[in-house]
């Protein structure tokens, strides 16, 4: 069940149609469309972290996976697993990261960047010994990013869980 079902071109207010004309018809696009100021003020925050973030592709697409598996976001997951096969992630490493299972990623940046991520998510914060291998990694402009990775990333999966009840995931 769609909560928010597209709205008419010809209903559009003038910041739909900025948005509209900006955004692909994809994620939470029609949730954002009962916002469309959030969505114009949250691109840059997007942009920043997918195009000057420090986290190479693969790290982020790890932990986005994780946050997505976290949430529950079965939208989320279809479409970052593909991102995250692009990213050089291979299909075992995405259906471990999709399973909460320990992932055999051959790249220090992406185990550390999931053990972070999924620490975050789980305890809230990260212990000592995992802040040091992080900042050895990933470095403090790293670990800054990726905390405001998964903060971003959180909210795009609970408004897509909330538009799209029936694409979460329960399993």
């Amino acid at each position: 069940m769609k909560r928010f079902p597209p709205i008419a071109d010809a209903e559009f207010t003038p910041a739909q149609h900025r948005m509209a004309s900006k955004a692909q018809a994809s994620g939470p696009f029609h949730a954002y469309l009962r916002a469309p100021e959030l969505w114009e003020a949250i691109q840059p925050c997007r942009a920043y972290l997918t195009a000057k973030s420090v986290l190479s592709a693969a790290a982020r697409e790890a932990a986005i996976l994780a946050i997505a598996q976290h949430w529950r976001s079965g939208t989320a997951l279809e479409a970052h697993s593909k991102l995250a096969e692009q990213a050089g992630l291979t299909q075992s490493a995405i259906a471990a990261i999709i399973n909460s299972q320990i992932v055999d990623a051959p790249a220090s940046d992406v185990r550390i960047a999931l053990a972070c991520t999924r620490a975050l998510l789980r305890d809230n914060s990260i212990n000592d010994a995992l802040y040091d291998d992080a900042r050895r990694v990933l470095g403090e402009r790293g670990i800054v990013e990726l905390a405001a990775l998964v903060g971003f990333y959180t909210t795009i999966c609970l408004t897509l869980n909330m538009g799209e009840p029936d694409s979460v995931n329960t399993s």
